[in-house]
């Protein structure tokens, strides 16, 4: 395939994950009899510029629709993470009642809230109705359309540059990823800061988080290849953090490429340094990366049968892309699983794509009772073990497969 990002033929495939159906593609009761539709999931990495990504299968408007079932607001951990960003944010850059704010994915308007507790108006980008909606309904002003180099111009032409661009966990979900970087530049203002924040894939590739993988994820990225895509499109990396959410991520900070007002960190060189160190310029970190990701597949597969063949019963907590992806890879459904249980009452009577496993409320848990409950978002699991302590009154075990199987409580 040709990389999104450079262009270059030369891509090798990582890992062939099989077919599946979008990880967000929930289905209604009446649905169960239709044909889902399944796409190939393959990742390849760019031998030139180091880019993960996989293979083109979808439109972003295909994949990130009205009624797009992702909300930030239902997990306490990931919005203490935003409350800290706030005020590490607004301490740090030069940002008054009169700065200009945007943020680009703005989902149901988690940030804003917290921004507009510090007397800070962001304005929101959010393409998906159902999110925008309630950030609406709050009182916040959002644009509910796809960011790209036309939006961007169109902010430009209509004098309304931004001081601060926010783009969290949304870089790695656009199929244009150059597109979107020229769009940051043109509505950024000259001194203008830019913060991205995405999952890294060196931890990926190490810790075997394979369940990250989706057709909505685009893009994997890593320090080496975020600097060839902004340095395309006249942007520069200045500084970076090393953050704990999503299994591993990384924040960096971006101006524009001529503002010599921002020197480039020592903490961007460590990085680039580490991440040669991990091998994120080898084919072979990628290859061995696929033989791990089998082999912790088949582990946790024997696992699930020799707990039903004890005659035990097994549910999971959270229908979460990730969780999706986790289970239709080891190739589990209905049959194995009871059922799922989140905190969204919109996934709520549907059932998980491609698994087809029925999502209940938390409170199916009292009820049905389980042996075994498999925790799907792992990288909320401290927050997970406290919520379901209760679990203990019947003797449940929680278990975690990623980054590797284990009974948490």
């Amino acid at each position: 395939m040709k990389c999104r990002a450079c262009n270059n033929n030369d891509c090798e495939e990582v890992i062939d994950m099989g077919t599946a159906p979008p990880s967000n593609a929930f289905l209604a009761e009446e649905q169960l009899n239709c044909v889902e539709g399944y796409y190939p999931l393959k990742l390849y990495v760019c031998k030139i510029c180091w880019l993960v990504q996989t293979l083109d299968q979808f439109p972003a408007d295909e994949l990130f629709v009205d009624d797009y079932p992702y909300f930030s607001s239902y997990s306490s951990t990931f919005l203490n993470h935003c409350e800290d960003y706030c005020k590490k944010i607004l301490s740090r850059f030069e940002i008054s009642s009169e700065s200009k704010l945007l943020e680009i994915a703005s989902n149901d308007g988690y940030l804003q809230d917290i921004f507009k507790k510090q007397g800070f108006k962001l304005i929101g980008v959010e393409p998906t109705k159902s999110a925008a909606n309630i950030a609406k309904k709050k009182g916040h002003k959002v644009h509910d359309v796809f960011f790209g180099t036309k939006l961007g111009l169109d902010f430009a032409k209509q004098k309304s540059q931004f001081d601060l661009i926010i783009a969290n966990n949304v870089f790695a979900h656009v199929p244009d990823i150059n597109d979107f970087a020229l769009g940051i530049k043109k509505c950024l203002t000259p001194n203008g800061i830019v913060t991205i924040e995405n999952p890294s894939v060196m931890s990926l590739v190490n810790e075997c988080l394979f369940d990250t993988i989706y057709h909505e994820h685009y893009s994997y990225l890593s320090l080496k290849s975020v600097i060839n895509i902004t340095k395309k499109n006249g942007l520069k990396i200045f500084d970076v953090d090393k953050i704990s959410v999503h299994g591993g991520s990384i924040r960096y900070y971006l101006t524009h490429t001529e503002n010599d007002k921002q020197s480039v960190s020592e903490n961007v060189l460590c990085l680039q340094n580490e991440e040669y160190q991990k091998g994120v310029e080898d084919i072979r970190t990628y290859m061995n990366f696929a033989q791990k990701c089998n082999e912790l597949k088949n582990q946790f597969c024997k696992f699930v049968y020799s707990i039903l063949s004890d005659g035990k019963s097994l549910a999971c907590y959270g229908a979460a892309a990730k969780g999706n992806t986790f289970l239709n890879y080891c190739g589990l459904g209905a049959k194995e699983i009871d059922f799922i249980v989140d905190k969204n009452p919109q996934k709520w009577g549907k059932y998980a794509p491609g698994s087809r496993i029925k999502i209940q409320p938390i409170d199916a848990l009292h009820s049905k009772k389980p042996d075994f409950i498999i925790i799907l978002p792992w990288n909320l699991k401290t927050e997970i073990i406290h919520e379901l302590k209760f679990t203990k009154n019947w003797g449940a075990k929680l278990v975690c497969a990623i980054p590797d199987l284990e009974i948490v409580s």
